[in-house]
């Protein structure tokens, strides 16, 4: 399997990384997301189903940290 790629921030171009997976209160779900390293934006947060795999999560992070406004989605 290959490893999913961060677009730079697109605020500022810095490099991103995947937040560590946070749990939600009374449910079997957590919060997964992308931030910046440099600007520390955190512009989407995603909840997934908690028993997930740890590529499944970090791809549901990245599909919309990675989306840019005028570029075509692979589903298209």
């Amino acid at each position: 399997m290959s490893e999913i790629k961060l677009k730079p921030c697109p605020f500022c171009g810095g490099e991103a990384y995947f937040r560590k997976p946070q749990k939600e209160k009374g449910g079997a779900f957590v919060s997964v997301g992308v931030e910046c390293k440099k600007c520390g934006a955190y512009p989407y947060s995603t909840l997934c189903y908690e028993f997930l795999s740890e590529s499944e999560l970090q791809e549901a992070a990245a599909k919309p940290w990675n989306r840019r406004a005028g570029e075509q989605d692979e589903t298209d």
